[in-house]
């Protein structure tokens, strides 16, 4: 019966809240036609919040840091457009007095049973602090950053090195090898070194010269170096004339783009790189376009959009696609703000906003 099924789901909400409350998970829930919030102690102690606080309009989006609410909303509309009591995972992070914290939350819209009257969802959500364990992550990621900067800095050097020393000893010896040969070639016929083999020598030595150019130019960087808008260009190039066949590519790049951080150029350069992939194996697009812009000062503006099948992005994001997952995760490591909107046959829309700088995105 009705009355038993309360019973029994009552008692299954019971046991799971004490095993989160053992956990130390804060859990909420908000009733969308009452606009009612029930919470844990947890959450308040994450929080800093109580639930009266959230009777205020916007007031769930005002703790939520602005850069993050975009993904929010997002996975709401994820959400309201998936099947009922499926659950998104994000991390984001919460604005509270004086500072900010990293949390990860689970998400899921229910349907309580109800006795009379339509069924009304509830957005019932988990979150765990996880501060502790990004800033360690971003340490990380900035030991990585430092090492690569430094291995960048190590290779240039090595390539100047070889090219200017290495190269001008090589360009010496064989201008002295041209001069032998011609005192040679005007020597008599049977007179000493008359016969010596120079331009075999001279052979060797501009297959040094090659072969010392060659690793030069790997140890360079060779796309980064040049700056981000060559290098977007240089790589919509690339892919267009290896990879996207009878797919068109337009581009429109900004003159100039902010680039004065190689190591996040690079993370920007497998961004793009990633999407123009994605386009290649999955989009089946006619065409596909490019838009690299600086709305404000340090901040890139990369838009990579197609006329393709599109896809559903929740099946997509609950499959743990390796290229949107790949997407996400180096959009984080430089604090980006990554949205993606697609469809099935309607395409899909890329965009990454970061700021090149080193500095948190933040739109105000």
């Amino acid at each position: 019966s009705l009355v038993h099924a309360q019973e029994a789901a009552l008692e299954r909400s019971n046991h799971l809240s004490l095993m989160q409350e053992m956990a130390g998970l804060a859990w909420f829930t908000i009733d969308f036609e009452s606009q009612s919030v029930k919470h844990n102690e947890a959450f308040v102690e994450l929080t800093g919040q109580a639930a009266s606080v959230f009777s205020a309009p916007r007031a769930w989006q005002a703790m939520v840091h602005p850069a993050d609410w975009p993904l929010v909303r997002q996975t709401l509309n994820e959400l309201r457009h998936s099947h009922m009591d499926e659950s998104r995972t994000l991390e984001l992070r919460l604005t509270l007095v004086g500072r900010q914290r990293w949390v990860r939350a689970s998400l899921a819209l229910v349907r309580p049973l109800s006795e009379h009257g339509p069924v009304r969802r509830q957005l019932y959500g988990v979150m765990l602090d996880i501060d502790e364990l990004v800033r360690s992550r971003e340490q990380t990621q900035r030991w990585i950053r430092e090492r690569e900067m430094a291995g960048s800095r190590e290779r240039q050097e090595i390539a100047h090195e070889l090219h200017d020393e290495v190269g001008q000893i090589l360009t010496g010896l064989r201008w002295q090898l041209e001069a032998v040969k011609n005192a040679v070639s005007k020597a008599p016929m049977g007179s000493p070194g008359a016969a010596l083999p120079l331009d075999h020598w001279i052979g060797s030595l501009d297959e040094a010269h090659r072969t010392l150019r060659q690793i030069a130019h790997r140890l360079r960087p060779p796309l980064a170096a040049l700056g981000l808008r060559v290098a977007i260009l240089k790589l919509g190039e690339e892919f267009s004339h290896r990879w996207l066949g009878a797919t068109r590519l337009d581009m429109q790049v900004e003159d100039p783009l902010p680039d004065n951080d190689e190591w996040r150029v690079n993370v920007v350069l497998g961004i793009l790189r990633e999407c123009l992939n994605n386009v290649t194996r999955h989009a089946q697009a006619q065409r596909v376009a490019v838009l690299a812009t600086t709305p404000c000062a340090g901040l890139l503006r990369l838009t990579v959009e197609d006329d393709g099948v599109g896809m559903d992005l929740g099946l997509a994001l609950a499959g743990s696609t390796l290229g949107l997952t790949s997407l996400r995760e180096r959009a984080r490591l430089i604090d980006a703000r990554l949205l993606i909107d697609t469809a099935p046959g309607a395409g899909t829309r890329i965009q990454l906003e970061a700021y090149m700088n080193g500095h948190s995105h933040d739109p105000h």
